[in-house]
């Protein structure tokens, strides 16, 4: 098979980064004007989790949905109002489900922060359908990866396969840089630490290190002691083929230990 379109994780970091603006924002926008239109968006965001079965939303025009308290009016005021794809979301939840993954499509599901918080600075057109898959309760990474390997097909149509969450995610400790508007100072070392590894375990393709990463790295529950965040990596390396490599989009860490790194398969 083809692959036009590269699987993607994003970090998404702070909503406020919709209305900032920066290197990382300059870098999403570099990726996706470099790279073919995807024909849709199958993203899967840190913040749906969902007890079996599966869901994914089925709008022909979902809701955009604002997840998060106290932050400046301007961020409820978007509405990242992309089309839906109901017969897409149909096609996804009967391959999921024929494949040991039940799953339901769901019309009243909107698109959660995880999605349109990079996506508005990606594409801010709003004009590729977007679909929401959401992330299993309970769960392994490994049957996060065969989930990947699913949907790697669907990649075949030149649609996008979207992880959203964040390679370090240790919200208790960034907020306390945040409320302190503390962004730009030096990162923790444990930080730097634990987002290399990851890195070099991407470029060299050391996936099972990835999917084994809380026996592989002491430093896994420090950067992330709920696990939703850093989960999507797992389906997005699953939807990885076995000629592609790992690009690096952008990296940063902000709020002293909140990591920004992004990445996308690479023929």
């Amino acid at each position: 098979m083809q692959f036009n379109i590269p699987a993607v994780f994003i970090s998404h970091g702070a909503p406020t980064l919709a209305i900032e603006t920066g290197k990382y924002q300059k870098d999403l926008q570099r990726f996706a004007e470099n790279i073919d239109r995807p024909s849709a968006i199958v993203s899967v965001s840190a913040h749906w989790e969902q007890h079996t079965p599966l869901q994914i939303t089925s709008s022909a025009q979902p809701e955009t949905i604002h997840d998060f308290w106290g932050f400046p009016e301007e961020l409820y005021e978007i509405q990242y109002n992309a089309p839906g794809n109901p017969k897409l979301a149909q096609r996804i939840a009967e391959k999921l489900t024929s494949s040991g993954f039940p799953t339901e499509t769901n019309p009243k599901r909107g698109l959660d922060h995880g999605t349109w918080v990079p996506l508005s600075i990606m594409y801010p057109e709003r004009s590729i359908p977007v679909l929401q898959l959401s992330i299993p309760i309970p769960r392994t990474s490994k049957e996060l990866f065969k989930l990947g390997q699913i949907l790697l097909e669907f990649r075949a149509e030149n649609i996008m396969l979207f992880g959203s969450g964040g390679i370090v995610h240790n919200l208790r400790l960034a907020m306390s840089n945040f409320s302190r508007g503390k962004k730009h100072i030096t990162p923790d070392s444990w930080a730097v630490d634990f987002d290399q590894w990851v890195n070099e375990r991407l470029a060299n393709r050391s996936f099972m290190d990835l999917l084994e990463v809380a026996d592989k790295m002491p430093l896994f529950r420090k950067a992330a002691p709920t696990t939703e965040h850093f989960d999507p990596v797992a389906i997005v390396i699953g939807a990885t083929s076995e000629k592609e490599g790992i690009a690096t989009i952008h990296e940063s860490i902000e709020y002293g230990n909140l990591s920004l790194r992004s990445f996308a398969t690479q023929a």
